[in-house]
């Protein structure tokens, strides 16, 4: 469950080592982790997020000001990293 932490999704997961898709899945499911998608978002001090509620509880503001981008302080970048792509 480390991988996914890091980013990679159950998928590349499986891929990279050999692990029926299911098994990893099953095991991120019952981790509390999201199997199926990469980070999205991306800020400033290079922490990572997942969705824009990740991002909305870490900074405790509204959805509205993730969306727009005006975190004070704070500059979001929104793409697609796993953790292979994370330097």
């Amino acid at each position: 469950m480390a991988l996914a932490r890091r980013g990679l999704t159950a998928k590349q997961i499986s891929e990279q080592f050999g692990i029926d898709y299911s098994v990893v899945w099953r095991q991120m499911k019952k981790a509390g982790l999201d199997a199926s998608k990469p980070f999205i978002y991306r800020d400033n001090y290079g922490r990572y997020f997942k969705s824009v509620e990740d991002v909305k509880s870490f900074y405790k503001v509204p959805v509205s000001t993730v969306i727009k981008n005006r975190i004070t302080g704070i500059t979001l970048e929104r793409g697609q990293w796993s953790a292979g792509r994370i330097d």
